[in-house]
């Protein structure tokens, strides 16, 4: 039995009764450990030696004195000539195991990195993902002393290392919203679209899609960020984001010149959303507009009418009120020409 498993069993056996014992232990316990830095020191050329240093550093990890356990399982992994396999790979990892507790981040992956060929099985799986956790708490102290490039490539490493694993999910998602706050858009977009396409249904890939669409408005690059609008407003749960995303599809369209596109957002906007009252005029006036810019004359004043009915039959806002009159104004020119055009003579 370790000493604390001797310390346990006692303390089962003693309870109710004075405890000792269980403090000769912890006594008992401290002077075996000292001894055993003072017979590895001595007689360094025993084989038994390095195992007592190596049950020494088990016990004081087991104990939460970890500075000490790792004196002791440093010894033991650089102890020459090398000891047995199976003892160096369980020391190996203890070692990796202190480093991590202890917040050395770096030694710590490059422990586990060093014990990860010697390991198999379900031991080799969680090495791996203790690889993945050191760097990814590797880069959270990076972003506390302002070193958010470094804690970006750290967070894109795991994803090597552990493509599948909840941390690099994670480590992904948090490496687009930091270069995002850099304004790295670029890059941004890039470890996005990767993410959406690596893991499609996680739950984190819902928000991708507005993620990119302000990463495309801050790029000016309107055709984009309307196509992922566009896939919003036919796919979010939210009837209200659905219906913004639409008029949003529809501007960023306009912006990027592809008419078609914009009329056909505004369009099914307008017929889709008789509220609220504004944004259904704007999409209005955008219609018109729209249909002037392609030379769709009956097209323009189809919408035009609906500027004018639209201010009569609504709540009617000053804005409705403006557009309704520069509309009635644009369809009544033709009869106010043709009025021009009649002669007047005497006697009427």
């Amino acid at each position: 039995l370790s000493a604390t498993e001797q310390r346990d069993f006692l303390q089962q056996k003693n309870q109710g009764h004075d405890s000792s014992l269980a403090m000769q232990i912890d006594v008992w316990s401290a002077n075996k450990i000292t001894s055993a830095f003072a017979f590895a020191e001595h007689f360094p050329g025993d084989k038994r030696a390095p195992v007592a240093l190596a049950q020494a550093a088990q016990e004081l990890f087991s104990a939460g004195d970890l500075k000490r356990s790792l004196e002791a399982a440093t010894l033991v992994t650089s102890w020459q000539p090398s000891v047995e396999k199976d003892l160096k790979t369980t020391t190996l990892l203890l070692t990796g195991h202190l480093y991590f507790d202890l917040e050395d981040y770096v030694q710590a992956e490059q422990t586990y990195r060093e014990v990860l060929p010697r390991l198999a099985g379900t031991k080799h799986g969680a090495t791996i993902e203790r690889i993945a956790a050191s760097i990814y708490k590797r880069s959270e102290q990076q972003l506390l002393a302002d070193n958010t490039r470094e804690a970006v490539a750290n967070l894109l490493r795991i994803q090597g290392i552990a493509p599948d694993s909840s941390i690099s999910v994670t480590g992904q998602y948090d490496a687009a919203n930091h270069l995002m706050a850099l304004e790295a858009w670029a890059e941004a977009e890039t470890v996005l679209l990767n993410f959406r396409r690596r893991y499609p249904r996680h739950v984190l890939t819902e928000a991708i899609a507005a993620k990119l669409v302000l990463v495309y408005e801050q790029s000016q690059a309107w055709s984009k960020a309307a196509d992922e609008l566009s896939q919003i407003a036919l796919n979010h749960e939210d009837g209200e984001v659905r219906r913004q995303s639409l008029y949003l599809a529809a501007v960023n369209y306009e912006k990027a010149e592809e008419w078609g596109a914009a009329i056909a957002r505004f369009r099914r906007y307008a017929h889709a959303y008789a509220q609220p009252f504004e944004p259904l005029t704007e999409a209005r006036f955008k219609m018109a507009e729209l249909y002037k810019r392609t030379d769709e004359p009956q097209k323009r004043k189809f919408w035009l009418r609906k500027l004018v009915l639209g201010h009569e039959q609504g709540p009617g806002t000053e804005r409705s009120l403006y557009l309704a009159a520069l509309s009635a104004t644009e369809l009544a020119e033709k009869n106010y020409q043709d009025f021009v055009r009649l002669p007047l003579s005497l006697p009427l």
